[in-house]
């Protein structure tokens, strides 16, 4: 892909087809993810990865994410919510390792990518519950800035919608 011109992709869940070797997002830990692990853990039933392609090609990988289910502890919310909650965890899913390729930053595609994982989330919640969304950035120049709750107090820095 030449850097910066706009490209028509597709989201779909990731195959042994898609090229996802030459992924390059700035992080390594990131970039050997996409490469080695996000298959395997979709096969095992840990995380589900899709893969953003190049609509016609289908090749090579140019954004990812994967998708989880988890849980909030009810400490772990904030004060002014807890009023309103169970004492028990509450139903979550977890977008992780989002990220978009270097060549193909500033068009928009992690914005894309991070619509698509909520329509995901949305069609399961209707079968599956989720109360709440829970986005995990690598760092805190890694996140989308607006309708998010940031809970500083988890394990991790983690985003909440």
């Amino acid at each position: 892909m030449a850097e910066g011109q706009p490209i028509t992709c597709r989201i779909e869940a990731v195959r042994a087809a898609h090229d996802r070797a030459a992924f390059d997002c700035a992080h390594p830990f990131l970039n050997t993810y996409l490469a080695q692990f996000a298959r395997q853990n979709d096969k095992n039933g840990y995380a589900r990865a899709f893969v953003m392609v190049p609509a016609e090609s289908g090749n090579p990988v140019v954004g990812s994410y994967t998708l989880s289910f988890s849980e909030i502890a009810f400490d772990n919310n904030p004060i002014e919510l807890r009023k309103r909650l169970p004492k028990y965890p509450a139903p979550a899913v977890r977008i992780g390792e989002l990220v978009v390729d270097n060549g193909n930053k500033g068009q928009g595609l992690g914005s894309q990518l991070l619509l698509d994982a909520i329509e995901r989330i949305a069609n399961a919640s209707e079968e599956v519950a989720v109360w709440v969304i829970v986005v995990d950035p690598i760092d805190q120049t890694a996140h989308p800035s607006t309708g998010i709750m940031v809970l500083s107090h988890c394990w991790t820095v983690r985003h909440y919608f």
